[in-house]
């Protein structure tokens, strides 16, 4: 994901330069004076032509456009994964947990009713020691 994270950064860096790079529909009227075209200034037209500058730039925009577009559906495919994933580990986690739980709460549950029964029955064999000495008289 730290990978995708800095592709995707580096990606909207070139993609605002490359679009603030470009001439709008109104910059004709700014090349009369002196602004870009082959006359006065120098700027991108000069070394890729004047049309052929536009058509470059275009296509490379795309380019960065499309490129952004599919590491940002890159980075949320990555990033929900994961977080099902931990979601996943935290369900079974407290499942665990609550499965131990039930399980020492019944078996605690069967001891007590074990050492309540064991009383009892150390009574009647108390009793029945006494029985004996009954018997014989």
């Amino acid at each position: 994901m730290g990978i995708l994270s800095v592709i995707l950064v580096i990606l909207a860096i070139a993609l605002i330069a490359l679009i603030l790079l470009q001439h709008g529909k109104g910059a004709d009227a700014g090349a009369s004076f002196g602004g870009g075209g082959g006359g006065g200034g120098g700027g991108s037209s000069a070394v890729f032509g004047a049309q052929g500058s536009a058509s470059f730039m275009s296509r490379l925009t795309a380019i960065l456009a499309t490129l952004f577009f599919a590491f940002s559906l890159a980075m949320y495919v990555v990033v929900a994964r994961t977080a099902k994933e931990k979601t996943d580990e935290a369900k079974q986690a407290t499942t665990n947990s609550e499965t131990k739980k039930a399980a020492s709460k019944s078996s605690k549950t069967t001891n007590n009713k074990a050492e309540a029964k064991k009383p009892a029955d150390s009574d009647t064999s108390s009793k029945n020691k006494s029985d004996p000495k009954k018997s014989d008289k």
